[in-house]
């Protein structure tokens, strides 16, 4: 289950694309720890440890999330593929593939985490084909795997629920079981 030190860098997706319905305000540029947004701690926690990091970004927060991320090197931003906007996070899974050659080791994490830890994050990106599981539940934004543009998009036509978790699993994944617990955003936080 472990990577090769002798292996490419992977490159990292950061999730950033979701309505945050639940949350009650964009998750993304949210600014939970440090009064950073949320997704560059994401962004900036992924380059130490990828060639390159995708954001996956909707139409309603590309712009802001540009900014969020300035001048950053090897960053770059994609929006889902129209058809199949809005399917959650395998559109941004799918339109970051879109952006490889062929197979790619991939290191997905969400916006939704502004607080992982150290742990985890050596978890994430020395160990695939895995998702992390806290001791209380799995964490499917949280997930290193190799990825291939067309059996993404075939997967995505030919399943009619577009569940990550399927996914996943249908791709060899496994849970990689963490002591600590992970804290996943879903509702905002009153100050």
């Amino acid at each position: 289950m472990a990577t090769s030190s002798s292996t490419p860098k992977p490159v990292g997706l950061v999730l950033a694309g979701g309505h945050s319905r639940r949350y009650g305000s964009d998750k993304a540029l949210a600014r939970v720890v440090n009064d950073q947004p949320n997704v560059l701690l994401a962004v900036q926690r992924l380059l130490p440890h990828c060639q390159r990091v995708v954001v996956s970004v909707n139409n309603h927060n590309q712009a802001a999330v540009r900014a969020c991320l300035g001048t950053l090197e090897n960053v770059s931003l994609v929006t889902d593929s129209p058809t199949f906007a809005d399917q959650g996070p395998l559109s941004g899974i799918l339109a970051a593939s879109l952006t490889m050659a062929g197979p790619t080791s991939l290191v997905v994490t969400a916006v939704d985490y502004p607080s992982l830890p150290q742990a985890g994050l050596t978890a994430l990106v020395t160990h695939q084909p895995i998702y992390l599981q806290d001791p209380n539940r799995a964490h499917f934004t949280l997930a290193h795997l190799l990825i291939d543009p067309l059996v993404v998009t075939n997967w995505v036509r030919h399943h009619s629920r577009h569940r990550l978790q399927d996914f996943l699993r249908a791709q060899g994944c496994q849970p990689l079981v963490i002591d600590q617990p992970l804290t996943n955003l879903n509702y905002e936080v009153s100050q």
